[in-house]
């Protein structure tokens, strides 16, 4: 329902937020990144997205390189965003939303820590998870995470990911993902 079957809410995140990276052996499908951006419309604040961005290496996979300011500490006052779009990308709009996920910030690195490891393997990210998370200027250098636990059965199509960093109720930051599964 309101695709679990697309990705398992575990890594879902993870594959939003630092979106489509490696697929190892042969997938059923492609995934091709149309468009990784900050959204204008929040100021740095928060979070300064700096040089962070993502290129492709091979098909399937995407690696997130540069750095990023976290200008405030990060609690349980805030809360991770997640949202899936249908997209027509020659419109340049949104359809219908098919997955919908929130969760306070730090209870969402606690759930994510077998992933945390990782990332902090290629970064300067605080080696042990800790609430709340601490500001700071951060780098990440060639991350790239393992797609292998998409199902053969992912649906084709395109897709506008909204990735939001909220305080309360308001969203503070946000980065939009548009991907092509195909």
């Amino acid at each position: 329902m309101l695709l679990k079957a697309f990705l398992n809410e575990k890594y879902f995140f993870w594959w939003l937020l630092f979106a489509i990276t490696e697929v190892r052996g042969e997938a059923a499908f492609s995934i091709e990144l149309n468009s990784f951006e900050v959204n204008k419309n929040y100021d740095t604040t928060w979070i300064d997205w700096n040089t962070m961005r993502m290129k492709k290496v091979a098909r399937n996979d995407y690696v997130f390189t540069g750095d990023f300011a976290i200008n405030r500490n990060l609690g349980n006052e805030q809360k991770i965003s997640l949202m899936i779009f249908n997209y027509y990308g020659e419109q340049r709009k949104k359809g219908m939303i098919v997955y919908a996920v929130e969760k306070n910030f730090c209870t969402f690195l606690k759930d994510e820590e077998d992933i945390y490891t990782p990332i902090v393997q290629a970064s300067n990210l605080p080696a042990e998870y800790t609430c709340p998370f601490p500001k700071g200027n951060y780098t990440v250098d060639n991350y790239s995470l393992n797609l292998d636990f998409l199902p053969p059965e992912t649906p084709k199509g395109q897709y506008m990911i909204e990735a939001s960093l909220k305080n309360g109720m308001m969203a503070v930051s946000r980065i939009d993902i548009a991907v092509t599964i195909s």
